[in-house]
């Protein structure tokens, strides 16, 4: 009697360790999971801010695109990271309507200046960016918080 209960109490324990290591195998994966899906959106981000460097300019395609390739932001990050999206995206519709305007502004003009002047300062603003943003990102990125 005193074997049989052993065994059974043997075979519950055991079979309740295994159910508690497969429910934090299950939690790792989720977080690496979600991890992988921020570092997505962290990606996209830095390509973008990078585009707007190079080019000094975005089209309305790559415009569009990064609002498509970053809308999951909604469920993955807490609202600043949100609010920086969005003004990433504003700022964007800046550098895109002044690269527009200024093509289609004739030469040596007071407003054609003006332009080159906005555009100089989105230029600068995107530069700004391209350095601060690990650290936005990193409260969500960081493996340390990975648990």
């Amino acid at each position: 009697m005193l074997y049989s209960f052993l065994e059974n109490f043997k075979w519950i324990t055991s079979t309740i360790y295994i159910a508690n290591e497969q429910k934090n195998i299950t939690k790792r994966k989720l977080n690496l999971d979600l991890y992988e899906k921020r570092y997505k959106i962290y990606y996209e981000t830095k390509e973008f801010i990078h585009t707007c460097i190079i080019k000094n300019k975005i089209t309305t395609e790559e415009h569009e695109d990064f609002i498509v390739k970053t809308n999951e932001k909604y469920f993955l990050f807490g609202s600043e990271i949100i609010e920086y999206l969005n003004l990433l995206v504003k700022n964007s519709d800046i550098l895109e309507d002044t690269a527009h305007d200024f093509e289609e502004k004739e030469g040596g003009t007071e407003e054609r200046e003006k332009l080159v002047n906005e555009r100089g300062d989105m230029n600068k603003w995107f530069r700004d960016q391209w350095f601060t943003l690990e650290s936005k990102f990193l409260k969500y990125l960081d493996f340390k918080n990975l648990k």
